[in-house]
């Protein structure tokens, strides 16, 4: 493991994640590490179990159904996108 410092953090943000981690009964820390785990490497839900392939199609699900259904073939855009140069 390495060891991340990072400078020159919002105070706002801290009050948040003190906030947040307190919620949670973690310490800031943990939480921080919680939040770049997830973030950085979403589909990495617990990093001593490695990949979890069920949570990865989950959230794959869900980002699917937020963003809809494709609307139109693009076929033509990109045609006139290479045609206009």
């Amino acid at each position: 493991m390495q060891d991340l410092l990072i400078k020159d953090v919002d105070d706002a943000v801290i009050t948040n994640l003190k906030q947040r981690a307190g919620e949670e009964g973690v310490t800031i820390e943990d939480k921080v590490r919680t939040i770049l785990t997830q973030n950085v490497n979403p589909f990495l839900v617990h990093p001593e179990d490695g990949y979890d392939f069920e949570e990865w199609k989950r959230r794959l699900d869900e980002f699917r159904e937020k963003i809809g259904p494709i609307q139109s073939d693009s076929t033509e855009h990109i045609r006139e996108m290479r045609d206009s140069r």
